[in-house]
């Protein structure tokens, strides 16, 4: 619900403004599960799990990132 005017966006790792410091912070899919606890993720965190996994985001940067395949695949074809 974040894709209309006046709307604010944030970007992977950033803090956000509320308790604990969280963080904006990209997740693999198979990370994606009733378990996850996104308030594990915060700014104490952040560093350990960029060393353990690295920056998830960074292909969404270089232009390897293609996004045809998922959208067919959402859109079932």
């Amino acid at each position: 619900m974040q894709n209309y005017e006046g709307k604010t966006l944030v970007m992977a790792y950033s803090v956000r403004a509320a308790d604990g410091a969280p963080v904006s912070m990209p997740l693999r899919w198979d990370e994606v599960t009733e378990k996850l606890d996104p308030r594990a993720y915060t700014i104490k965190t952040a560093r350990k799990r960029l060393d353990e996994v690295g920056d998830l985001f960074a292909p969404s940067l270089s232009g390897v990132l293609k996004l045809d395949p998922v959208i067919q695949k959402l859109r079932g074809q």
